[in-house]
């Protein structure tokens, strides 16, 4: 019975993955966020000195947001074919 699913159900699970996405974000944002803080911070700290804290924290929250970007489209990709078209 799994795939003879109506469109009304379809249409729910897509709501429920709009509406719990932005939570997913904001989580991506902070966890890749953390990872590029400690990567570019070991690099760009040790070849500039604490001069670079600042490009550190823009770099790192640029990264995080293409990275979290991405991660979303994933997600949606493989909702989309796994769950909604089963």
């Amino acid at each position: 019975m799994v795939g003879n699913r109506s469109n009304k159900w379809n249409m729910i699970g897509k709501v429920i993955f709009w509406c719990l996405m932005p939570f997913f974000f904001a989580g991506f944002v902070r966890f890749y966020s953390a990872i590029f803080d400690l990567i570019y911070g070991i690099l760009l700290i040790a070849i500039f000195g604490d001069k670079a804290k600042g490009a550190v924290f823009i770099i790192s929250l640029l990264t995080s947001l293409a990275f979290s970007m991405a991660t979303c489209l994933f997600l949606w990709k493989q909702y989309k074919k796994h769950i909604l078209e089963n």
